[in-house]
């Protein structure tokens, strides 16, 4: 039984884990990780591939847990600054529900995305907060972030999804991979890192070089340690 460890980007991949930089990494696919305890699996980029690609790699019997990781954008930097790891506590889907045109209302429809013990999952989906297989550090910091099919670029969207939702962060694959998880009965957490702020279109409120390089200084030695 294995963890297997999934990113969005090849770049996002290779930062966590390096041992798998310079072969052939196809997207939906089961990986061994050379000289690693954990499997990969490359997911694309944005919510549907996210989806397409944990539906296939959790028929593999040897995946027990999944544990997703990848770049995201910051609500507030002064908390989650940029190149900070955050563990996220909890995804959520503000796409899903009736669309007012002024804001998103989950259960309107009258139509869970996923029903399991009596519990109706709408557009929240709480996360493990960790794995007992990894060994995180103490020190890092737990946010709520918000699963998006088309990155926020423009303050004023920022503003309304942080209104609306409260989340630290924004990403692309998360609730995607979570719920999948969820539905296969897998423990599932996220390790994001921060390389902008949402809606920012300063350039000095990017950094996604530096944030790839944060993920290669932390992760490969936290899955290095994993049996």
């Amino acid at each position: 039984m294995a963890l297997l460890v999934t990113a969005a980007t090849p770049q996002e991949l290779y930062a966590a884990l390096p041992a798998l930089q310079g072969g052939a990494v196809p997207e939906h696919k089961v990986l061994c990780v050379p000289h690693s305890p954990v499997l990969a699996c490359l997911t694309g980029v944005g919510p549907v591939n996210a989806g397409i690609a944990l539906g296939a790699a959790l028929q593999d019997a040897r995946v027990h847990a999944v544990c997703n990781v990848g770049l995201a954008g910051s609500f507030h930097l002064r908390r989650l600054p940029l190149r900070s790891l955050v563990l996220v506590t909890e995804e959520i889907f503000p796409e899903y529900g009736m669309n007012t045109g002024r804001s998103v209302h989950a259960s309107a429809l009258g139509f869970a995305q996923w029903q399991h013990e009596g519990k109706a999952i709408y557009d929240r989906l709480p996360l493990a907060c960790a794995l007992e297989q990894l060994a995180l550090p103490a020190h890092l910091p737990r946010a709520a972030s918000l699963t998006v099919a088309g990155v926020s670029a423009s303050p004023a969207r920022a503003r309304a999804l942080h209104k609306s939702y409260g989340a630290g962060l924004e990403n692309m694959e998360g609730f995607a991979v979570a719920l999948a998880c969820a539905q296969r009965g897998k423990a599932c957490m996220e390790i994001r890192c921060v390389s902008n702020k949402v809606g920012a279109q300063h350039a000095a409120l990017r950094d996604f070089s530096g944030a790839l390089a944060a993920m290669r200084a932390a992760l490969p030695a936290l899955f290095a340690a994993c049996c």
